[in-house]
């Protein structure tokens, strides 16, 4: 193979590989690129992610059934930028959440209920259920039950351990006996 025909085809590999990235990187700007959640706690994730973001698209992927049809109506109905709006409204205020392993529970045909907790800061909390099924390989949500209003049994962003001093040590007295030799005890 002559030189000029051997930098031919690096520019040509050079070239497909510059294309195959820029799909690779279109696709997972668009969330085609994001693995399929393969449990329940990642369909979940997926969920508020895509809220967070106003990924109407992937929001409307995490549901199913006649909850799915819902929410693609108030999508038409509302419009996109409204509808993109209302999803990061939604999470507003929310400092964490949790998914309460304790409180999730195996229903029949293969369905899961998962329980989320969702910290706010200066508000009572939020505990509500999610209802999932698993369809061709992922989990997708068919129902979501009314949230369950609570206080925190401590409030946000109260330190754990308020003004703790450090704790004091004495000379115990076998230190004193053996001329300062002895092993200091804390109090």
């Amino acid at each position: 193979m002559s030189r000029g025909a051997n930098r031919s085809h690096k520019a040509i590999a050079a070239a497909l590989t510059v294309a195959v990235l820029a799909v690779a990187a279109v696709m997972a700007g668009r969330g085609l690129g994001r693995a399929t959640p393969r449990t329940p706690e990642e369909r979940i994730d997926l969920l508020y992610e895509a809220a967070a973001r106003g990924d109407v698209t992937e929001y409307l992927d995490c549901f199913t059934g006649t909850l799915r049809q819902r929410l693609a109506n108030e999508l038409r109905e509302r419009g996109e930028e409204a509808f993109r709006s209302y999803l990061k409204q939604s999470l507003e205020g929310v400092v964490g959440r949790a998914i309460r392993h304790d409180l999730t529970e195996t229903l029949d045909n293969g369905r899961i209920r998962i329980v989320v907790e969702r910290v706010y800061k200066g508000r009572p909390w939020e505990r509500q259920a999610y209802r999932l099924q698993q369809e061709n390989d992922t989990w997708r949500v068919y129902h979501i039950e009314p949230a369950d209003v609570f206080e925190p049994p401590v409030p946000y962003g109260t330190p754990a351990f308020p003004d703790a001093a450090p704790p004091q040590i004495q000379q115990t007295r076998n230190e004193d006996q053996n001329g300062g030799e002895g092993r200091p005890e804390q109090q």
